[in-house]
């Protein structure tokens, strides 16, 4: 009995002492970075419009400036700088795990619309 009570200890310290490691080495996304949820809206809107420039191109009708202009109104949109949309890109690109979350998000949304315009077209 004593010899599972100290491996119990053993293991509820080491569980506490990962738990406490995590949690202190937890990030969070500073005020003036753009917020995952955002972001990943932000990157959706942004892959559509690079999606329908690559389909205007392929047609042989393309046009820089219509993409700018799609780019611009994502910002718009969203009531954010350039400036800032590439300061938030830094920092997330130097926080990894988060930006992970930010692009799974933007991929099953973007899954999500597909899946929906495919039943449509049924």
């Amino acid at each position: 009995m004593n010899q599972f009570r100290k491996l119990f200890i053993f293991l509820l310290s080491g569980f506490l002492f990962t738990f406490l490691a995590c949690k202190r080495g937890a990030v969070s996304v500073p005020d003036e970075i753009i917020p995952p949820e955002q972001m990943s809206e932000i990157l959706l809107e942004l892959s559509i419009v690079d999606g329908a420039q690559n389909v205007s191109f392929s047609s042989g009708s393309s046009n820089d400036f219509k993409q700018w202009l799609f780019y611009n109104e994502v910002l718009k949109k969203h009531d954010i700088t350039k400036d800032s949309l590439m300061r938030s890109m830094e920092w997330y690109a130097d926080n990894v795990k988060i930006l992970m979350k930010v692009f799974d998000k933007a991929v099953f949304k973007l899954d999500s619309l597909r899946n929906d315009l495919s039943r449509e077209n049924l």
